[in-house]
């Protein structure tokens, strides 16, 4: 029969003494010898007795006294109260038997595989697993292991059992004060919230202290990053209070706890679902608010009101920092270096193979380890509620990254009336038309000599402002339903290396997403060249070269007539001249912007056929036109009136008109 004692030890260091001294500084003769005290720092920054050296031959004296012992209670003084720090087991028999409570627990996995158990208040890890644990007390062990247990139960039975009852009676009343908010959460399981104004479940993983002003749960969820679908880190947060307060009311709180557990389940599980099906690239209609995101964080919300969006994570986020993988491969593969950690708890289970919790996640199936390039793989049904509900996308008019909310994501109505009621010739419509689909169903024809190059299409819009170029590409992009990306010469920058950088991005973005590149006004890379201008040369000749490799279609519109250098004419399949408007022409943009049409019913107004004959004469182009009318309709409305009316467009022209002569008589001033 061994031998087992619990027996308690103190150690003082000098500045303890010290302050022993200070209080009673009357009862001693400070300064009476005649000698020199040496201190020594030691690695805590405390000062005392012993030199360095002598310190490691009293450590190592003291592990030797103390390796003896079975169990090591380490405590520390608070409130003038003495408190348990850490529990050390060193018998290797009683971390035998707990190694049966701790099995698939990848927390205390590595602690397991020393030669001393260390536990840390507040010995969380016991209170998950305390089912195991009482399970382990109640079976039938030979020899001293009983005694080593029961030894070691009379030490964590004070300090994890009142957390153990205040759970139980949580769950009964269902309320809970602040201090024991903590036990609601089990590793794995799985937690709601609504967060900004969305309901969320989230993966629990770790809690800390519940310390003024706030517990902090650190979790995590899925969503696409990249190449394929991420785990990505939260922290939540629940604020002090006073008195109780009902489970249900706390900001976050376990998913099994809901009142409607099953219902919210399913519902979030849908919306995973459309999150899973974006995956990818996609082109979508958008209607609610989205948040501007650069490298720095967000920027303020704004709406969008059924306007189009690209839905590209990989495109949005270059970066996997902060993310771990659904399923890492295999420790022994050699790419299991990239921080690829395992995804989650499993399921605590008792001895009989029963669920310990009632809440608990369910477990992670057996599946075979997943490619770790193999990044766009399923989820598991049980990992799909606990998707993001944000997606990123770029919009095709607007630079930069977004963040948007997957439940106001739908399907683009493409409306094919754009392009028919086009102010162009028949024939002229039918030839960019016919390039454009051409190009769009296969960039698999007609190719240069040398590999790659001469496999685009480049089109080029001569006229006026107002004429109706850049509507032509929106027209033609809706006709064939791909995005349209637009830029101005100025958005590629004013010195050669920037303009490659930003158009080869642009260029393969468009190609990337199949879309239509509209560089509107790019006069500075038509006109001729000249031999004296040799930073503009520059900046053509990257254009140039960049042009001759893209795969897909471009616009370029240009207000001038002037000469077009010749190497570009070379380079461009199509140039389409625009006319300047004429009476009819103009006649139609009007019927097109206030008659009502199947495709346009919005489109009403209380024009005469003779007021429409009557607009048609006037010296205005057809922007000038669109502006009119959509400036004669909002005063129409802040005037409550029915219909646009020809005094509304009356007034907006007299006010126009006076505004051009004011810019006139200011400009002759000057």
């Amino acid at each position: 029969m061994a031998s087992i004692n619990s027996e308690g030890s103190s150690y003082q260091d000098i500045d303890d003494i010290g302050d022993q001294i200070d209080d009673n500084e009357e009862s001693l003769d400070l300064g009476k010898d005649a000698k020199v005290k040496k201190l020594y720092r030691n690695k805590r920054n405390k000062w005392v007795d012993e030199s360095p050296k002598e310190e490691k031959v009293q450590k190592a004296v003291r592990l030797a006294a103390n390796s003896n012992y079975a169990i090591i209670t380490r405590h520390y003084v608070e409130d003038e109260e003495l408190c348990l720090d850490s529990i050390v087991v060193q018998n290797a028999a009683l971390m035998e038997l707990l190694g049966c409570v701790f099995e698939d627990y990848p927390a205390l996995e590595a602690a397991f595989k020393s030669k001393r158990l260390i536990f840390e208040a507040p010995f969380r890890d016991f209170f998950y697993r305390w089912e195991e644990y009482e399970d382990l007390l109640r079976s039938e062990w030979d020899g001293d292991a009983k005694e080593y247990l029961q030894l070691f139960d009379s030490i964590i039975r004070p300090e994890v059992g009142p957390h153990v009852q205040e759970h139980k009676d949580i769950l009964e009343t269902g309320v809970a004060r602040f201090d024991d908010a903590w036990t609601l959460f089990y590793p794995g399981a799985e937690v709601y919230t609504n967060y900004d104004g969305h309901e969320r479940i989230y993966q629990f993983e770790s809690v800390s202290r519940p310390t003024w002003p706030s517990l902090s749960i650190d979790c995590k969820y899925i969503t696409w990053c990249a190449r394929g679908f991420r785990w990505q880190r939260q922290l939540l947060t629940i604020f002090s209070y006073d008195g109780c307060k009902a489970i249900t009311d706390l900001s976050v709180f376990p998913l099994a706890l809901h009142p409607h557990a099953s219902s919210l389940s399913e519902r979030l599980s849908e919306r995973g679902r459309r999150f899973e099906e974006l995956s990818g690239i996609h082109y979508k209609s958008y209607n609610g608010l989205w948040t501007p995101r650069d490298p720095i964080g967000w920027g303020a919300s704004k709406n969008l009101d059924n306007g189009r969006i690209l839905i590209d994570s990989q495109a949005a986020d270059s970066s996997l920092s902060g993310m771990e993988s659904l399923n890492p491969p295999p420790v022994e593969d050699p790419f299991a270096g990239f921080g690829l950690e395992p995804h989650g708890f499993p399921r605590p289970k008792t001895k009989k193979g029963k669920t310990s919790r009632k809440y608990r996640r369910s477990p992670t199936k057996d599946v075979p380890p997943r490619n770790p390039f193999d990044w766009a793989f399923a989820l598991d049904p049980d990992e799909v509620p606990v998707l993001a509900p944000f997606y990123r996308f770029c919009r095709p008019t607007v630079r930069g990254v977004c963040d948007f909310n997957v439940d106001n994501v739908s399907e683009i109505e493409f409306n094919p009336a754009t392009f028919q009621r086009l102010v162009l010739p028949s024939d002229h419509k039918d030839l960019i038309l016919a390039f454009v689909t051409s190009q769009m169903e296969s960039l698999d024809s007609f190719d240069d000599i040398v590999d790659g190059k001469g496999r685009g299409i480049t089109i080029l819009l001569k006229g006026e402002p107002g004429v109706g170029k850049t509507l032509t590409a929106e027209a033609v992009a809706e006709e064939v339903e791909k995005p349209l990306y637009t830029l101005s010469a100025g958005d590629l920058g004013h010195d050669a290396s920037s303009v490659e950088a930003n158009l080869e991005s642009m260029l393969d973005l468009c190609a990337r997403w199949r879309a239509i590149l509209l560089v509107d006004e790019c006069d500075v890379f038509l006109e001729q060249r000249a031999a004296t201008d040799i930073d503009r040369n520059k900046l053509v000749a990257v254009f140039l070269r960049l042009l001759e490799y893209y795969k897909g279609v471009i616009f370029l519109t240009t207000n001038r007539g002037g000469m077009i250098d010749r190497a570009f004419q070379s380079r461009i399949a199509l140039v389409i001249q625009y006319p300047v408007l004429d009476f009819y022409a103009k006649k139609h943009i009007w019927e097109t912007f206030v008659r009502p049409s199947v495709d346009f019913p919005q489109n009403d107004s209380d024009l005469t056929d003779a007021d429409i004959e009557s607009l048609a004469k006037l010296d205005i182009n057809g922007r000038e036109i669109k502006n009119l009318v959509k400036t004669g309709r909002l005063l129409a409305r802040k005037k409550q009136g029915r219909h646009l009316s020809m005094g509304h467009i009356r007034t907006v022209l007299r006010v126009q008109d006076m505004l051009t002569r004011d810019t006139s008589n200011a400009q002759g001033d000057a």
